[in-house]
């Protein structure tokens, strides 16, 4: 599995609902909303040939995003 990491500014007093939506994704194993530049926090899970499309769908489908950035995992190869 890949992970990547959804940073999420929402529209002003919308952060529970962007919140809500994306929880509703299977392939969201943890979101919370939080302080700072960015209002809510993904985590996505998803095999690496099914990912970029699952970011997609979550982006798309979810109201009130007013800004969005992804970062993806990096694996490490050092013990």
């Amino acid at each position: 599995m890949t992970v990547a990491y959804l940073l999420i500014k929402s529209q002003e007093g919308r952060s529970h609902n962007v919140l809500g939506s994306i929880r509703a994704f299977p392939e969201v194993v943890r979101a919370n909303v939080v302080t700072g530049f960015y209002d809510v926090i993904a985590v996505v899970e998803a095999p690496a040939e099914e990912l970029v499309g699952v970011i997609n769908s979550i982006y798309r489908q979810t109201a009130y995003i007013f800004q969005h950035t992804t970062s993806f995992e990096v694996p490490s190869f050092v013990d």
